[in-house]
């Protein structure tokens, strides 16, 4: 038999909340070493936890632990990401991009006409011999 559904909704007691908090922390945990390892990935995880009664202000958890290795995970996704950031346009160089893939289009489509009125080379030119060119 399956386990019943749960609500999504902000648990009220604070007890109840910091034991689940606790329990799918650790098993969040758990599952992201195991991707780590299982599929050779980087993996960073941070967690900011909330501020239960009597703690005071929350230091954000990381995984992994050793901060160096959370740094080098982070330095290479900017690194990545900032490759795919898209460029952001405002309207005058969105026309201006616009109007040279227009003025491309045309060009090309004048050589097409061009090609199609004025042939270069015509098939029955292969059927003459030299001295009939």
């Amino acid at each position: 038999m399956g386990r019943g559904r749960i609500s999504m909704e902000l648990i009220q007691k604070e007890k109840s909340r910091k034991i689940t908090f606790q329990k799918r922390k650790s098993g969040l945990l758990k599952k992201v070493n195991e991707f780590a390892i299982l599929c050779d990935v980087d993996v960073c995880v941070i967690l900011y936890a909330p501020n239960f009664e009597g703690q005071g202000y929350a230091e954000p958890e990381t995984w992994p632990k050793d901060k160096r290795e959370v740094q080098k995970i982070l330095q290479k996704y900017y690194n990545t990401t900032m490759d795919r950031r898209p460029k952001i346009y405002d309207a005058q160089e969105y026309f201006k991009e616009r109007m040279k893939k227009v003025e491309f289009d045309i060009s090309k489509v004048r050589k097409e006409m061009l090609k199609i009125m004025y042939p270069t080379w015509d098939e029955s030119f292969n059927s003459l011999r030299e001295e009939q060119m």
